[in-house]
């Protein structure tokens, strides 16, 4: 099983991985549905949730690939458990600032790629993907937020 060091596993994925380990293992890799805390609340819509990670694999059958979001490459189908993989990211509108500035909040940061072209290229591209992501993320809040 692989984690981040933002995730835990629901009770209900808890209890799930107990059943898997007591019945016939169908498959080499399994994939589960995380659920993302953002700002205060969950976020269940836009794509967000479910967003299925492959995260339980026999060893020796997969690997990660990647520096930064790796995947799980692996050749066959792919199980699925029941319950969610919280995953805990941005916790308050400081720590989002940070993101969107470039601040590193964790150490594997440095695996980042440096950007290419010229400052102004950089600087337009970098502002319409913050102003994309604060539409998006805003949207996503709200509409969560709202169900309470």
């Amino acid at each position: 099983m692989s984690l981040d060091a933002d995730e835990e596993l629901s009770s209900a994925l808890q209890t799930s991985i107990v059943d898997w380990k007591k019945r016939t293992v169908q498959f080499d890799v399994y994939e589960v549905a995380r659920r993302t805390w953002y700002l205060g609340a969950w976020i269940r819509h836009s794509g967000w949730y479910p967003d299925f990670k492959k995260r339980l694999y026999r060893k020796g059958i997969a690997q990660f690939a990647g520096s930064l979001h790796e995947t799980l490459q692996f050749s066959g189908p792919c199980g699925r458990l029941a319950g969610d993989l919280l995953h805990y990211t941005i916790h308050d509108f400081v720590n989002m600032k940070l993101t969107w500035n470039g601040i590193p909040l964790s150490p594997r940061s440095k695996c980042l790629k440096r950007e290419k072209g010229t400052g102004a290229e950089r600087g337009g591209w970098r502002l319409l993907g913050v102003s994309s992501r604060i539409s998006f993320c805003a949207a996503d809040f709200w509409m969560d937020t709202a169900e309470r």
